[in-house]
């Protein structure tokens, strides 16, 4: 560290590993915090402010990064992903420009794309942003600590913006930003660069306040950022607190609790969840700890005290953060560039020549010299093992957890809200406990502020969020058989919650409620009918059946929900308006799917009233009648047929045109008994005995015929264009299918002539 600085070429080739490991690890994983910031940024970017339209009880730098990201490169997970690769090389690219460090950089940057997954690094949560600011911040105060004057513009600029950065990624990175302030103050030659830092951090941050009073979001900040960490969160977690100094004494007197990690057998692979949490692993919580100690040891050597304690105070803090699992990502990087430094001097130096020792001090006793050289050695070995270990990581789980949204479990979340909600965009969705991720995914806004309900979410939003549910068009989905912690059962904790909802919702499955005006939409107003929703026709049906007062007749032009009713009831009639409809002769009751289709009642002259029945909470609308074909009972046959099937009257609308339309429309009654075949209708256009056009089908399908029953029967021929002069002539008639036998009338002929031209 005597010499001026580290090489001035950062080499190629590590980069391009770093980035290359960086991209396949972006790939990887799935987690709730970064759901929250990703959903969060979605929503700034969809007129949504934090804290006053949706919850977080975490700073808001990560969340206006997201919405950022979103707005100039497109709202994707896998963007956001790699936005932070993006800020990790510009960071490192701006310490290397003030420091120097060229090697430690390098090393760092390959140490910790191997490793990044073990602590979440790859995703955009709030550690990340503060474990990028630590590190880089750590790296830049080893250099103004050891160094005689620094006061360029470039360095305490920097520092402002990374101290900026990591305090609004998480407040209680305030004790870290105390720290360096601190040592900015005692270090003599750093007295000035303190003075602009305070003035300046001062006015970045007073006019972030500002803003956010301007905004009006000021209140809604203290209220869930600061006051419900303190007064609530603090409850279930030890994350938040508030007197750090005698937690980082105690860190201090025992050395990071060096001696509290674990060994493991060098002979196979060691359980991820446990590598991830730096006390648990030599290789890891060893390694971490050592780093810090070593260089702390080695400024020393150098007559660096200030230095030296600063790097041993700053590792204690951050520790005390946190010291396990994803949260304690800036004590793992710091610590990461502390060995990079090691490494570097320890590998570096040595290599040169293999006789040479790292020289730290002419007057220091060389046998404390050559025994420290060792530890460093050690500790470089130890990185690289721990380097390929993490590398091997990555590549199996890329290889096992590849991120593809479209193929895993949120994908069938979505297609289910979206079947559930028929497809409709101005619905809300509550996921709950929670997973923004399903919000972001399915593109369907919140039911309240509270995207998650866990535990401590529940003390403050339960309330609020059941009152928006009042009133909003909504889906809910509840995990019954989630647990949180592994010690709070949602059945438990949301109990009132799931009681709201079966009193006040329509329950699709378990865990699965819709509110009543969606129901009814999908139900009555959706040309398509979710299969979600067919138990609760079935019901209708055999209630209405139940009753036995009436017969029930379905409108629907679907043939997939014709077949479902079939299998239901062997009692009901189902008829497509839109070509047919059935007057039967008992008294009946119509019902519409969807219910644009009540108005085709009133084009086929169907008297009547709808009335409102409800049942299930749906409000289901009849159109019952006594006696619906009492009004043709006078009509006389025009012409009738063998099997009973009689013509009433008939319309025929249009001109015999060129490429125009003819719409016929005809009534018949049926007077016979069962069909034993299916019975089809044909219009067919003539010239000169000649067939020019036709329309066959079906109106209402013969097997639901009963005697008495009169039968409405539309149908549309399209004339051909050019249409040749002549005689023509428009005939009717029926026939079985699918023997295509013609029915014969009365007198003999197997047609009845509807209209003729000339």
């Amino acid at each position: 560290m005597g010499k001026k600085h580290e090489s001035a070429w950062l080499p190629i080739l590590p980069i391009l590993f770093y980035f290359i490991i960086s991209m396949i690890a972006s790939k990887i994983g799935v987690f709730v915090d970064e759901s929250d910031n990703i959903y969060g940024g979605y929503l700034i970017n969809h007129g949504y402010s934090i804290y006053r339209d949706f919850f977080s009880h975490h700073a808001p730098f990560p969340y206006y990064w997201v919405a950022w990201i979103f707005k100039w490169l497109g709202g994707s997970v896998l963007t956001a992903r790699w936005s932070l690769v993006a800020l990790e090389l510009v960071v490192w690219s701006m310490v290397i420009k003030i420091t120097r460090y060229w090697r430690p950089t390098a090393i760092f940057l390959i140490l910790y794309s191997t490793i990044k997954i073990l602590y979440f690094g790859q995703m955009v949560i709030y550690h990340v942003f503060v474990g990028i600011a630590s590190a880089a911040l750590f790296a830049i105060m080893l250099y103004i600590l050891t160094r005689e004057n620094v006061q360029k513009n470039i360095v305490w600029i920097s520092v402002v913006v990374l101290a900026t950065m990591a305090f609004w990624s998480d407040l209680q990175s305030v004790y870290v930003i105390s720290v360096i302030l601190s040592f900015l103050l005692l270090h003599q030659n750093s007295r000035k660069m303190f003075f602009k830092l305070v003035f300046s951090m001062f006015i970045v941050n007073l006019a972030i306040v500002i803003t956010m009073w301007s905004s009006g979001v000021l209140d809604d900040f203290i209220r869930d950022g600061i006051k419900f960490n303190l007064e609530i969160y603090s409850k279930y977690t030890n994350a938040v607190r508030v007197l750090w100094f005698n937690q980082i004494l105690d860190q201090m007197l025992h050395a990071f609790y060096f001696y509290r990690f674990d060994w493991f057998q060098l002979t196979g692979w060691t359980d991820l969840g446990t590598l991830s949490d730096p006390n648990r692993w030599w290789l890891t919580g060893g390694l971490y700890r050592l780093s810090l100690i070593v260089l702390s040891m080695l400024l020393v050597f150098r007559r660096k005290l200030t230095a030296a304690l600063f790097v041993y105070l700053y590792g204690s803090t951050l520790i005390v953060r946190a010291s396990s699992y994803f949260h304690s990502l800036p004590f793992v990087m710091t610590s990461l560039f502390s060995l990079s430094f090691l490494i570097a001097k320890g590998l570096y130096q040595p290599l040169i020549s293999s006789k040479r020792i790292i020289d730290f001090d002419s007057k220091f006793p060389l046998v404390l010299s050559k025994m420290l050289s060792f530890v460093i050695k050690m500790l470089c070995l130890m990185g690289i093992w721990l380097g390929v270990y993490g590398a091997y990581q990555t590549f199996r789980a890329s290889s096992n957890t590849f991120f593809d949204f479209q193929k895993n479990y949120f994908d069938q979340i979505v297609r289910e809200i979206r079947d559930i909600s028929c497809n409709n965009r101005d619905v809300y969705l509550g996921f709950f406990p929670g997973d923004p991720m399903v919000h972001f995914l399915s593109g369907l806004h919140p039911v309240s502020r509270f995207t998650y309900l866990f535990p401590w979410t529940v003390e403050v939003g339960l309330e609020e969020t059941i009152n928006q549910l009042n009133h909003k068009k909504s889906i809910v989905l509840i995990d019954m058989n989630g647990i949180i912690w592994s010690k709070y059962r949602v059945k438990d904790y949301l109990s009132e919650f799931i009681q709201y909802l079966n009193n006040n919702y329509l329950l699709i499955r378990d865990g699965v409620y819709v509110s009543h005006d969606l129901a009814l939409d999908c139900l009555f107003n959706s040309p398509k009918i979710p299969y979600s929703y067919f138990s609760y026709i079935e019901w209708f049906i055999k209630m209405f059946e139940e009753r036995g007062e009436k017969n029930l007749i379905i409108l629907t032009e679907n043939v997939d929900h014709m077949n479902y009713f079939k299998s239901i009831s062997g009692k009901i009639r189902l008829i497509n308006p839109i070509n047919g409809m059935l007057w039967p002769i008992s008294s009946a009751c119509y019902l519409a799917f969807p219910d644009s289709l009540k108005i085709k009642l009133f084009e086929w002259g169907v008297p009547g009233t709808w009335e409102e029945v409800p049942f299930m909470g749906l409000r289901w609308w009849l159109l019952c009648e006594k006696d619906p074909s009492a009004s043709f009972r006078d009509l006389r046959p025009l012409e009738t047929w063998e099997k009973g099937i009689a013509l009433l009257e008939f319309a025929v609308r249009g001109d015999l045109v060129p490429g125009g339309l003819l719409e016929v429309e005809h009534l018949w009654r049926y007077e016979g008994q069962e069909l034993s075949e299916p019975i089809v209708f044909y219009n067919h256009l003539l010239k000169d005995g000649q067939l020019v056009a036709q329309a066959d089908g079906v109106s209402v399908s013969s097997d639901q015929w009963h005697k008495g029953d009169v039968i409405g029967a539309r149908f549309i021929i399209r004339i051909p264009d050019p249409l040749p002069p002549g005689a023509y002539q428009l005939r009717v008639g029926l026939y079985t299918w699918p023997s295509l036998q013609r029915l014969t009338t009365l007198h003999g002929e197997d047609g009845f002539i509807l209209r003729s031209w000339r």
